[in-house]
């Protein structure tokens, strides 16, 4: 299944907004095995917007992911773009909007017209619930491309995708392209490359080999599970040592869960890092169970005098 992603807003091409959601959105399909065809990222312009969906859809890929400019301000235009370019009309969804206006009369902000848009639904297409917030998604059928289209907001758009999208779009493969990412640490790529040049040269599986500052991932894909599963056990043979997790979880993660698990707590003392691995730690669910605090001591004075 080929994917094209097209990130919308001023503030991602002017670099004051990281366009986290791009990189989100290709780590999660990719490891469900979609091959992402394009990325790229439009202004909240009408004519940047159309130009964009016009080159992703002439690679004719099965999906387009768009996100951005679902909102209720201004430079929200994705809406009307695309109602426009699939040649649809649109209308109010008024059960939505008495919604609309009950959660806007509580939080006493009055309604307004920009606000009401986010009511609007097509005639011909699909409404996306957003449990998150109040911008929902839309997905249409352009020649033999679906469209979806969600919110800029990364925790709404997460959610939409991961519980309400993917699950509709694995169920429709016929023949899915599984995936299994080994994450390692204190190997290197080459080593790892060589040892696995030796594997079963007959073998289908598919080897992605990802460095990154955290250490490198091995991304095995195939259609067969059991030769996965097969390659998975020869690398933890061989590597067994320097994998300490596998797809999404990162090594805090890792960490917080086994201090859980045995009863432990843990406390830090950091110097360069400058407080990145409590607050990574931090960041992980349930770590206020194990995690005692930290202290940064840069100077040398405050290594000897408090450490």
């Amino acid at each position: 299944m080929n994917v094209a992603i097209i990130n919308i807003g001023d503030e991602l091409l002017s670099g004051k907004t990281l366009n986290t959601n791009s990189f989100w959105i290709k780590r999660k399909l990719s490891l469900h095995g979609f091959h992402i065809q394009a990325q790229i990222t439009v202004k909240d312009e009408a004519d940047s917007i159309v130009s964009g969906l016009n080159f992703c859809i002439s690679s004719s890929p099965n999906y387009v992911f768009l996100s951005g400019g679902m909102g209720s301000t201004d430079d929200d235009i994705t809406r009307d773009v695309l109602f426009n370019f699939v040649n649809t009309k649109s209308k109010i969804d008024l059960e939505y909007l008495e919604l609309l206006k009950r959660k806007y009369n509580h939080a006493n902000v009055k309604i307004n017209e920009s606000i009401e848009r986010q009511a609007l639904m097509p005639e011909i297409g699909e409404v996306i619930p957003n449990p998150k917030g109040s911008a929902r998604g839309l997905k249409f059928k352009k020649n033999n491309t679906i469209i979806y289209a969600l919110p800029g907001v990364p925790n709404e758009m997460r959610y939409m995708i991961s519980n309400q999208i993917l699950p509709q779009i694995i169920n429709s493969i016929q023949y899915p392209l599984l995936s299994r990412t080994l994450r390692t640490c204190d190997v290197s790529e080459l080593k790892l490359n060589e040892l696995i040049g030796t594997w079963d040269t007959i073998d289908e599986n598919k080897i992605g080999y990802y460095p990154s500052v955290y250490g490198v991932d091995i991304k095995i894909s195939n259609t067969k599970s059991k030769e996965i599963d097969n390659f998975v056990k020869w690398v933890y043979k061989n590597f067994g040592t320097c994998i300490y997790a596998e797809n999404e979880e990162r090594m805090e993660d890792i960490i917080i869960k086994n201090c859980i698990k045995h009863n432990q707590t843990l406390s830090i003392a950091e110097s360069c890092t400058g407080g990145l691995i409590g607050n990574r730690l931090t960041n992980v669910s349930g770590s206020s169970d194990v995690f005692k605090g930290g202290l940064v001591a840069y100077s040398n004075e405050s290594k000897i005098e408090i450490l």
